[in-house]
């Protein structure tokens, strides 16, 4: 018995010394490792390649059509007819359109704007933007695009994504047992490379936006302040891998000579959590003094509480002196205040200035750098960039939306990539956007003005980011209850018109509806989906 496991262990060694061996090897020929600077561990960060696949419309056309689930569904000509102006959007859910339906994206607005500047001329503006992506995996994305479907431009935004893997690495490692540790570890050698590489997925791979949401990589604010921490040295590093994957997009468009509008990445400058203080905060700075009396009191205060405060807790102390100055009536204050509460923020979701400076220094001299954030401050009466064009911390609200598409659109024409009709006014449009945006109280029924609020205009209020995806499961439930209901059918079939797969449900739910109401907006969208299924 001794003499057998003597051999048992002598064996198991001699396999651990062999594999040991060819670890080495393989390491030392720089086989299977892993580049954080260009891939991701995350499920939900892999990309589903090629970005289009061989598909039919519903009349038999043949067509190249998104390919990756989490895209709304898209189509482009197999080959490209003269005189077609082809430009392809990239990046992350703030471009993807993350709490509402695909209409409520930078993308559609641009094309809407697009289409009323130049009524005559054919477009393809595509909608590549996919939710949680980083800027490493968006750069695999921009040059296939490049090389392959010959876009008369390319436009890309992202960089609110860039920490949520060191985030999620360090969650995973914080709460790891023993087993888990060793797992980890095996699963970044050079030989589980090797073999991840030969079993690679194909790119039919289904991932969805509802898989990202209840992912259990992800990482909650809460939990990652309380249990993760990014080193300045990673933090360096991971800022300088974002602008070096900008820069090899920027270099993949110039090799191409395609023209690249490199956006810099806007956030919500109001930002401090999903939910703010309780409005009777402010009762411990002002001392029981009433108006503006109270409110100069709180100033000392806080500038003390800044003084006195931890690292992390700076960016809530911040936020509260901006909105004493708000409520001063010192703007330019309170806007300096904001925006050192973003700076001061310790969760590293939404892009930083320090991000932007490099996205310009990107730019350079092959690309058109839209600074973003200045713009859309320029627009706004006080200089602030807030709740008005985000609903969340990053995400678009549809004048926000609309106010960023207008800025590409301008950017677009300085390249003199279309000739507007004559006596166009491109401000006067949005202006009307922005009146049609605020005037909505319900979801119309006509698919091209779908929100994806229902009959719930606060909808689009709320800070939670699956709010669509709850919304969708809300008109499950009702039709479940009145399979006749009209409202949800029509609404459903509008979302399921942008679905990958939805042509067959979306023609149902359109056709039920019908058969209860005769509504010529419904029949138009069912014209659309049997047709080119374009908006």
């Amino acid at each position: 018995m001794r003499k057998k496991l003597l051999l048992l262990l002598g064996a198991l060694a001699a396999a651990v010394a062999l594999l040991a061996v060819v670890e080495l090897v393989l390491r030392g020929l720089g086989v299977g490792g892993f580049d954080p600077s260009r891939d991701s561990r995350l499920k939900y960060q892999q990309v589903v390649q090629p970005l289009f696949r061989p598909a039919r419309l519903a009349d038999g056309r043949e067509v190249l059509a998104t390919n990756d689930p989490r895209l709304a569904y898209q189509w482009i000509e197999p080959r490209k007819p003269a005189g077609l102006l082809r430009v392809l959007v990239f990046g992350e859910s703030a471009i993807a359109g993350l709490g509402f339906s695909p209409n409520v994206t930078p993308v559609r607005e641009l094309e809407r704007q697009l289409r009323a500047a130049c009524p005559e001329r054919a477009f393809e503006i595509v909608n590549l933007g996919i939710v949680a992506l980083p800027s490493k995996q968006v750069r695999k994305l921009v040059e296939e695009a490049v090389a392959s479907y010959a876009p008369d431009a390319v436009v890309i935004y992202c960089g609110n994504n860039e920490f949520l893997e060191i985030h999620a690495e360090k969650y995973a490692e914080h709460i790891a047992g023993p087993a888990q540790r060793l797992t980890r570890a095996l699963s970044r050698s050079h030989l589980y490379g090797v073999l991840r590489g030969a079993r690679r997925p194909s790119g039919s791979a289904q991932v969805s936006t509802a898989d990202v949401a209840g992912n259990d990589q992800r990482v909650s604010e809460a939990r990652m302040v309380e249990h993760v921490e990014v080193e300045p040295d990673e933090r360096r590093q991971i800022i300088g891998w974002h602008e070096q994957n900008l820069r090899a997009m920027v270099e993949a468009c110039a090799a191409a000579r395609v023209p690249c509008v490199l956006a810099a990445v806007a956030v919500n400058w109001e930002w401090q959590g999903r939910t703010d203080p309780p409005a009777a905060w402010i009762e411990s700075y002002i001392d029981g003094q009433a108006g503006e009396a109270g409110l100069r009191a709180a100033l000392p205060r806080l500038q003390a509480e800044l003084a006195a405060s931890e690292p992390k807790q700076l960016y809530r102390v911040h936020w509260k002196l901006a909105e004493v100055q708000r409520r001063l009536g010192d703007w330019p204050a309170a806007v300096a205040s904001y925006r050192a509460s973003l700076e001061a923020d310790p969760h590293l979701r939404r892009c930083r200035d320090e991000m932007n400076a490099g996205a310009r220094r990107a730019a350079a001299a092959d690309a058109v750098f839209l600074d973003t954030p200045a713009e859309l401050a320029a627009l706004d009466e006080h200089g602030l960039v807030g709740f008005a064009d985000f609903y969340d911390y990053v995400h678009f609200t549809p004048r926000g939306a609309a106010r960023t598409a207008w800025l590409v659109y301008r950017e677009l024409e300085r390249l003199r990539l279309f000739e507007p009709r004559a006596g166009h006014d491109a401000r006067a449009f949005l202006a009307a956007r922005e009146a049609a945006c605020a005037a909505l109280e319900r979801d119309p029924y006509a698919v091209g003005g779908f929100l994806g609020i229902g009959a719930s205009r606060e909808r689009i209020a709320e800070r939670d980011l699956w709010k669509y995806e709850a919304f969708l499961k809300e008109l499950d439930a009702q039709l479940g209850r009145d399979p006749r209901d009209f409202d949800a059918l029509v609404w459903r079939g509008n979302a399921r018109f942008f679905q990958r797969d939805g042509l067959a449900g979306a023609r149902a739910d359109y056709e039920a509806a019908l058969s209860v109401r005769d509504e010529p907006s419904v029949r138009d969208n069912l014209a659309r989906l049997l047709g080119e299924r374009r908006l």
